[in-house]
Formats: structure tokens, sequence, C-alpha cells
């Protein structure tokens, strides 16, 4: 597709990428906020129409984010402050939500919540909006058991016509712990669940020469999902995440914090290391994070990118309380209640077939001893033992 060209004094412009499913990718380093302004002045006048655009703090400055559309074209830029780094992602393909879709009243209210549903891995989340609403984050492994647990999870929270509904399913990554029950799920419940939406960034296996997990492994898996969402929901729109995103609710906005692209061009050793990072601030200020699978270097770049801005009250506990997580990005987001999709057994220090407590602060997580550590201040912890619903 032909875009404007983008023009910068001293910009180094990485060469084009296809690494993001149906999309081009651009790096431009050492760019201004100045000059990536001037760009959306630039697309205004070719016919880009603005369709979004937000600005977060930064440790220095204000991060910049901007959706345009254009005919079929769809142009997503994040301008990155820490780095004056500006990440510029087009697709021919790319469908867009509505933007700011939800009313702030509602004929029906209940309590916002976040919960942790006690599936046999424990990765899927809940949040409930105050009109009813209900996102889900991930999609657990695939389990017979798990797929009828979720679908009971929605009837009970259902609204007063006990129609059973997600607003939004929103996947973090790719890894089979993590999407694999959503395609069983579609199949067992598609037909009685009314699904508005899915939303994800998974960049293309091949082109993400990942060295931990085969490729076709991974895309095994993507290909499952997708064809699932197509045969079970064929007129459900996919959402393509992109940082700086934002989507709204009745009482509340999630936030898109970190998408795999604007890690590129570091090597994904894993699926783990292009994970999505979101959080979801409420009416009354309170907020909670999901970290998903972001590994060390995920982290790091959260707390380089946004500094004292990450402060939640909830924290989902990166990659299941195993390695990959960070003290620096834990000690910015200081949570009041944390949330360990992970076993009772692993969570106590008591699952014997593992050579260290990781979840205790062994093996190197010493952000996770941190969080545990009473005299520094005393937390809620919450594992699988039982399904964990904070009401906010």
């Amino acid at each position: 597709m032909n875009i404007p060209e983008y023009k910068s004094l001293s910009g180094e412009f990485s060469p084009v990428s296809d690494i993001i499913k149906g999309h081009k990718l651009l790096r431009i380093d050492n760019t201004t906020a100045e000059e990536c302004i001037a760009y959306t002045k630039t697309l205004e006048k070719e016919g880009f129409v603005l369709h979004e655009a937000n600005e977060i703090p930064s440790q220095t400055d204000k991060n910049l984010f901007y959706i345009y559309k254009c005919g079929n074209c769809v142009l997503s830029m994040f301008w990155i402050a820490t780095y004056n780094r500006l990440y510029i992602a087009t697709s021919d393909t790319e469908t867009l939500p509505i933007s700011k879709r939800f009313a702030d009243t509602t004929d029906y209210e209940t309590n916002s919540e976040v919960t942790q549903l006690k599936l046999s891995q424990g990765y899927v989340w809940a949040i409930k909006m105050r009109d009813g609403n209900i996102v889900l984050i991930d999609g657990d492994l695939r389990d017979d058991k798990d797929t009828t647990e979720l679908y009971n999870y929605l009837k009970e929270n259902a609204k007063p016509d006990g129609k059973a509904r997600i607003d939004m399913w929103i996947f973090t990554h790719p890894d089979i712990d993590h999407i694999s029950l959503t395609p069983e799920f579609l199949k067992d419940y598609g037909d009685k669940v009314e699904i508005s939406a899915f939303a994800y960034q998974f960049l293309d296996s091949d082109k993400a020469q990942y060295t931990y997990v085969a490729p076709e492994i991974i895309q095994k898996d993507i290909v499952k999902l997708e064809e699932n969402i197509s045969k079970y929901c064929s007129n459900t729109p996919v959402y393509c995440l992109h940082t700086g995103q934002k989507f709204y609710y009745s009482g509340a906005e999630i936030e898109i914090l970190l998408t795999p692209d604007i890690l590129y061009p570091r090597v994904y050793k894993s699926a783990n290391d292009a994970s999505a990072a979101l959080r979801v601030s409420f009416e009354n200020g309170k907020t909670a994070i999901f970290l998903g699978d972001c590994m060390k270097y995920s982290c790091k770049e959260l707390a380089n990118i946004y500094g004292d801005y990450l402060k939640s009250d909830i924290m989902q506990v990166t990659h299941h309380g195993l390695l990959g997580g960070e003290l620096g990005l834990y000690k910015l987001i200081d949570p009041e209640i944390c949330l360990w999709s992970t076993s009772e057994s692993r969570f106590m220090g008591t699952f014997e077939a593992e050579a260290y407590h990781y979840c205790l602060g062994e093996g190197g997580c010493d952000y996770n001893a941190w969080l545990r550590d009473d005299s520094i201040r005393k937390r809620e912890h919450y594992h699988l033992g039982q399904v964990a619903t904070i009401r906010i």
C-alpha cells in the first residue's frame, strides 16, 4: 500500500517488516514527537481520517498513539518517548472497533468485578463491567470440563435476560495454554453464547523465528483458533491489538500497554516473548493490570516506557509466577492484590517435581519474593485453589 512519506531530520529507518500477520511494520529511531505530530497532519491532508488518539504518560514525556483510516487502509502509530522511537503499522484487511461505543449510563447495573476462573490451568480472567458486559482475557488449555465451567460462569453472570455473552475475548499471545480452550469452547457452546468480538496481535510464526518452541507448533494452534472462530462465529469481528489503543466500556476502559510489534526486531524465543499486556481502569479509580506471559525483556520495556503510570491495585502475576518477571516492574505496579494463575502446590512451595519453588522467589525469582514479603506490604494473594472474584 502507498502511504505518505515520513520525514525526519535524524530518523533511522529500519526495513519494512511483515512480522505482524496481515500488516506491514516500519520502525523509525531518533525521531521526535514534533515529527510524529507533523506526520499526522500530513496523513490528514492525504485523506486519512483519525479514528482514535491517546496520550500515555511516560518516564520523560508522553507516549503518543494514533489510528487512522483511509479506504481499506488502517494505519496505527505509537511513539515511545523514552526512546524517541516510532512504530507505524499498516494493513489493508484490519477491522476497527467502533470508538467509544458504550454510554456512561445503562438500564441495568451490577457490580464491576475481576475474576480469576478456577480452570485446569487458570489462564482465563473475566472482567465484568458495570452494565454486566463481560470481557475475557486468554483461553487456557483444551479441556472438556473447563469449557463447561466457563459456560457455567457466563450463565451465572448473565444479564437479566439469561443470555450468556462475551463482549470481547482478548488473547495476550498464542501459546497453547492461553488459546487452545477457545476452539473447543466455540465448538461446544458457540451456538449458546453471544460473542461480540475477538482481539489479539499474533506475529507471523515463521517471521518471528521462535527458537524455544518450533514455529509450526505455535502456528498449528493459531490455525485451529482462527478456523473455529471462522466456523462458529463467522460474523464476529476480530480486532488487531495495538499498543496505546483503548476499548471503552460502561464504567471502565481497557488500555493496551504492550504488543509484540513494539519489541521488534528483538529475537522472540517463544510465544511468551510476544505477549501483550493491558490494564483496566474503572470509574472509581481502581485499576487491574494483566501481564499475560510477559518475560523479563518485556517487563523491563514496560517499566522503561511507562514508569510510575503503571501503579495498579490488582496485578496478574506474569507467566504464572514462574521465570519471567522483573523486580523493577513489580515495584512500579506495587499491587494490593495479586492473581497467581498457578496451582496451590506451586504457590505454597510443596510441588515436589520442581527443582526450585519459583513462586516463593527461588531460582532467581526475586520479584516473587518481594511480592510475598509482608514486611514490605501486606498483599492479598489468590491462586487456583479457588475461584477468585474481586469486587471493584
